[in-house]
């Protein structure tokens, strides 16, 4: 029987629904933008993240969702491509129109979101794409403090480069990711959804289901997924806010779709296995190839 999981509640969707609209509304004038400064190149890419989050709401057309999905696609990996650059002129193209010169500014404005692209390479199956983005100077997403969460962090990004460039699970990393889990395995009990821990909290049964993945254990493959599923919607069901005077987590819409578990659902798909849950936070279209 195949479990179902559907998205959390969100409380007054209004200012949701205005904030899609605006970023539809915003879409072209974004475009035009990364043709003339190529920090833009990202907001694309940001900008086709959060429409998508969105539209696990409304389910608003999907055929358009489906060609902006693609373009933040191609932004990114323009971006990841480009970045060994800067300063230079270099020729970019991200959409049907033709191609253009930009100059490669720093990359000061990447954040976390930039990981949600290794997903969507894999979710669109574009290998190239894939392999053009985790070629990216991985250097200029590590942050610099070593508090637990951003050594867990760090370590993520390794794991996940490593297992989706090649397919394979570093077991020396995942041991590291362990042992920092371990080390605060009392925090993450009395607070489990404190700020500077919710990484942890939420990557830890993800990581287990990546494992399950390489290791050909379906089994264990689909009580994690499906555990994760369950991490996934308890802390973003939340009425409170991360952070004091923030929105609240059940109306953030990057708790709408985990971009990481749709990857993996999508690779394990392709192997030809038996998904044991279906859910809003991993949609079918994106999972089977269809998209």
């Amino acid at each position: 029987m195949i479990k179902q999981i559907e998205l959390h509640k969100v409380g007054n969707p209004n200012p949701l629904l205005i904030s899609y609209n605006w970023k539809m509304d915003e879409w072209d004038e974004y475009i035009k933008k990364a043709k003339e400064n190529f920090r833009f190149l990202f907001f694309v890419y940001r900008n086709a993240l959060e429409i998508i989050e969105m539209n696990r709401l409304f389910k608003n057309n999907l055929n358009e969702e489906s060609k902006i999905l693609t373009i933040g696609l191609n932004a990114i990996s323009e971006v990841s491509r480009l970045a060994h650059f800067p300063g230079e002129v270099k020729k970019a193209k991200f959409d049907d129109s033709n191609s253009f010169e930009i100059l490669i500014e720093d990359l000061d404005e990447i954040d976390d979101v930039w990981l949600n692209s290794f997903c969507l390479a894999i979710i669109t199956r574009n290998q190239q794409q894939l392999k053009t983005i985790c070629a990216f100077p991985i250097e200029l997403l590590r942050l610099s403090n070593n508090t637990p969460a951003v050594q867990y962090r760090n370590l993520l990004i390794d794991l996940e480069l490593i297992f989706f460039k090649t397919g394979i699970f570093d077991e020396q990393i995942y041991n590291r990711l362990t042992a920092i889990k371990n080390d605060n395995v009392k925090t993450l009990q009395i607070k489990p959804k404190v700020s500077d821990f919710h990484i942890i909290h939420i990557c830890d049964p993800i990581i287990e289901t990546m494992r399950c993945l390489s290791t050909n254990d379906l089994k264990g493959f689909n009580e994690n997924l499906i555990l994760s599923l369950q991490v996934h919607k308890a802390f973003w069901g939340q009425k409170r806010a991360l952070n004091h005077g923030g929105t609240p987590l059940c109306r953030d819409h990057t708790g709408f779709i985990s971009f990481r578990l749709t990857a993996l659902a999508a690779l394990a798909f392709d192997k030809g296995w038996q998904l044991d849950v279906e859910s809003d936070y991993i949609p079918r279209y994106m999972v089977d190839g269809k998209l």
